[in-house]
Order: C-alpha cells, then structure tokens, then sequence
C-alpha cells in the first residue's frame, strides 16, 4: 500500500524532469535560430532598401547625359 501511494509523486517528478529537459532543448533550438532570423530580416530589408534605391540611382545617372 505504500508504494502505491507514491505513484502520484514519482509521476509527478518524473513529469517535471521531462519538462525542464523539454524547457533546455527549446531553448538551444532558439538560440541557435535567432542568428539566423536576423540575418533573413536583414537580407528582408536590404531586398526592400535596394528596390526604393536602385531605380533613383538610375534616373540620377540617365538625367546627367
């Protein structure tokens, strides 16, 4: 009857464990993705600043003829 009793608690500990392993691993994953969501948005906005630019540099070059 003892051991029975302690199933709750074992289960519980055992559920936690997982957890916080669960907890580590997400957090290596994110760590290691986030370098490299920085570096998609500023690929992003370098596409976007390019698309705005280009085009004036090149009415600013044809009007010097």
């Amino acid at each position: 009857a003892m051991k029975s009793a302690k199933l709750g608690k074992i289960c519980e500990n055992i559920s936690r464990y997982y957890e916080l392993k669960l907890d580590d691993k997400l957090s290596i994953i994110l760590n290691l993705i986030e370098p490299l969501m920085t570096f998609i948005v500023a690929i992003g906005v370098l596409f976007l600043a390019l698309g705005i630019f280009l085009p004036m540099w090149e009415l600013n070059s044809i009007n010097k003829f």
